[in-house]
């Protein structure tokens, strides 16, 4: 593949990743930040997920797209550029893979232990600030070891000769990556197994809300699992070429040939399996995207004198918003002390 050639597949497929995975992350945070439902476990971590997201799109695409185009790093960005960007992006897929390890836990103690205790907000927070320190320090780390290098020409990647750094990065990514990898799947071989022993019972055997419990949580393992096996197809590729590039092994290529292409290229591919996910897979996701355009865009009719005619909007006439603020108000008084 000549280099024209693999700079138009390189802009032309993290273009759309670019375009598609902001906005996709970004009603994801719409959706949550809405209505104050980043109250709900869940969705917590799913906007971690989404601020990582966007993160590794807006630092990572635009500089590598300037990088194919040169044909080398960017001379201004330098060194600090190089220790930069790499820490972001090591910080933001370390946040990404502990995140899922942490939602792969609340699943598996909402699907597998139903009656012990749950996972409140405040762990879920601390969880989350959590995930951000380990991936900060892995990410200084990885800083550690890596500069620009000017070879035939420049370059940014491993330059550390010391051992201890080197080893000490592997046990960082070991134990932040690897191990929650680990972790996240058996949790949910367990969530599956108990889904399918639940399945079998007769339906008339248990009580409805069990009934719609357990269809709330096939669906969000089902999302869940979907998301860990995409991650593993798109992440494993990068995590082999950086386990190399820290070993310096013989067998790194470059970021700019075609196997380097499709690592980088996937990687940041990944950035639009959640909200994709959640647009296919989660009906109710779908119904507040549906609502949200409905509202942006006027199409839910306002007049006095006939009522609305977006069925999914759920917006009353104006007349009937009218006579019934009064009564709202009232009744968020009564409901909320204030």
């Amino acid at each position: 593949m000549n280099s024209s050639t693999g700079h138009i597949i390189r802009v032309t497929w993290l273009s759309n990743v670019f375009v598609f995975g902001a906005l996709g992350n970004l009603l994801l945070f719409a959706v949550i930040l809405r209505k104050g439902r980043i109250a709900n476990v869940a969705n917590l971590f799913n906007l971690n997920l989404a601020v990582g997201d966007v993160l590794r799109i807006i630092v990572f695409v635009p500089v590598y797209l300037d990088y194919s185009s040169q044909g080398e790093w960017p001379k201004l960005l330098g060194s600090a550029g190089c220790k930069g960007i790499f820490m972001i992006v090591q910080s933001s897929l370390t946040v990404s893979i502990i995140t899922l390890m942490l939602m792969s836990l609340e699943r598996f103690q909402a699907v597998v232990h139903p009656l012990k205790k749950q996972m409140t907000i405040n762990i879920a927070k601390g969880a989350v600030v959590l995930s951000w320190v380990l991936g900060l320090l892995t990410s200084v780390w990885f800083a550690l070891s890596i500069d620009t290098k000017i070879d035939d020409k420049r370059s940014c990647g491993v330059v550390a000769t010391d051992f201890w750094i080197k080893v000490t990065l592997l046990l960082l990514i070991i134990g932040t990556q690897w191990l929650p990898g680990v972790f996240f799947t058996v949790a949910y071989i367990k969530i599956i197994l108990k889904l399918r022993r639940d399945s079998v019972i007769n339906p008339s055997d248990v009580s409805q809300s069990s009934q719609n419990r357990h269809r709330r949580n096939k669906r969000a393992a089902r999302i869940l699992v979907i998301e860990v096996l995409l991650f593993l197809c798109f992440l494993f590729p990068f995590y082999q070429h950086s386990l190399a590039w820290i070993l310096g092994s013989d067998d790194i290529v470059s970021p700019l040939s075609v196997k380097g292409t499709l690592i980088f290229c996937m990687m940041m591919s990944y950035s639009l399996i959640n909200p994709i996910c959640h647009i296919a897979l989660n009906s109710e996701f779908r119904a507040e995207i549906f609502r949200m355009i409905c509202q942006f865009k006027g199409c839910c009719c306002r007049a006095k004198t006939r009522p609305s005619s977006c069925s999914q909007c759920h917006v009353r006439p104006w007349h009937e918003n009218q006579q019934g603020t009064h009564h709202a108000a009232e009744r968020t008084k009564t409901t909320t002390g204030i």
